[in-house]
């Protein structure tokens, strides 16, 4: 019986061990702003570099900072063929051809008809991220088993986010940017008794394609919506009731 004992105890601790070794999270090391603002200019410049692809987005939004199930989801995506894009972001369609740029918003019903738009080179605006990084408290990262790395910026109180996480996945793509919101707000602001909590909010980008072969008419021609027959605007059945928003012959100051 002594001898059992021990050999339930020696596996007691053994079990305990693995479980602890398991579920052991990677460690925070100290970041510096430059070497974040390298990782980050490298992964973002993969949408410049590349004039064809297709990613896959996820917003999820949190009513606090430690909540597992999001209270409200959405997905989307981004396409390019050169300057032709189609994109799906909360809800708000883009598409822009040789000819026009066409956005889409189902839930206030109206559609915006532009002239053709530059596309954006890149989502790295250096006086934008020097900004940001200005107010940063502290950055730290941490790099899974995986292969993935996150970089995480802490702010002052009184700033509109308390921290920010830039996740890159092995290949050094980004994969999640979270937003931790420092204001407590109402899950529902017209409930006086809705649960207040610090909102979050996730992207998350995977499926990333290059080298796509679109369908032009499925993903980029106007008359998905539309057709402009003598500079007038005739919209089709489905969209018949939204109000048009027609900006091509805006005058420029």
């Amino acid at each position: 019986m002594k001898h059992l004992g021990k050999i339930s105890f020696i596996l007691f601790i053994a079990i305990a061990f693995s479980f602890t070794k398991k579920t052991m999270l990677p460690s925070w090391e100290v970041a510096t702003k430059e070497e974040f603002t390298a990782v980050y200019e490298k992964s973002t410049g993969w949408f410049s570099k590349n004039l064809n692809y297709k990613v896959n987005v996820k917003y999820a939004s949190y009513s606090d900072h430690s909540l597992a199930v999001a209270y409200e989801q959405s997905t989307g995506y981004f396409k390019r063929s050169n300057d032709f894009i189609h994109s799906s972001v909360l809800g708000i369609i883009t598409v822009q051809n040789e000819k026009v740029c066409i956005m889409l918003d189902s839930l206030n019903q109206f559609i915006v008809v532009n002239s053709k738009k530059e596309v954006q080179q890149t989502l790295f605006d250096p006086k934008t991220f020097s900004e940001l990084l200005s107010k940063v408290k502290s950055i730290k990262k941490q790099k899974s088993e995986k292969g993935e790395t996150t970089y995480q910026l802490e702010f002052p109180t009184n700033g509109l986010y308390s921290k920010y996480e830039f996740q890159t996945n092995v290949q050094g793509l980004p994969s999640v940017m979270k937003y931790y919101y420092s204001k407590e707000m109402k899950k529902d602001e017209k409930d006086e008794n809705s649960l207040k909590g610090k909102p979050r909010l996730e992207v998350s980008f995977s499926g990333y394609q290059t080298n796509v072969n679109f369908v032009y008419e499925k993903e980029f021609s106007e008359k998905q919506f539309l057709k402009i027959e003598n500079n007038k605007i005739v919209l089709n059945e489905k969209y018949r009731n939204f109000e048009v928003k027609d900006y091509r012959f805006a005058v420029k100051n």
